[in-house]
């Protein structure tokens, strides 16, 4: 698996970081915030707490929201 810092300079190099950063609006990402418990998320990652971060994405990804980020993400690393 691939760690995150050389994950970071992958997504740098080919331009698609800044495609990210970009493929919510501020208004879509407090709607989807909305959607999970941050304090939670923040626990589970800390403990390491798989089943609880995976519910807090599929939560997310369930909600229309949540799909149309899911494609444009995949359309931008797809490309």
């Amino acid at each position: 698996m691939m760690d995150m810092k050389a994950l970071e300079k992958l997504l740098r190099e080919s331009g698609k970081a800044r495609e990210l950063m970009n493929a919510v609006t501020p208004e879509e990402g407090r709607r989807l915030e909305s959607l999970v418990d941050s304090r939670a998320v923040s626990e589970a990652m800390a403990n390491g707490d798989a089943a609880q971060l995976e519910a807090a994405l599929r939560r997310i990804l369930n909600s229309g929201e949540g799909r149309a980020l899911a494609e444009r993400i995949s359309g931008i690393m797809n490309k």
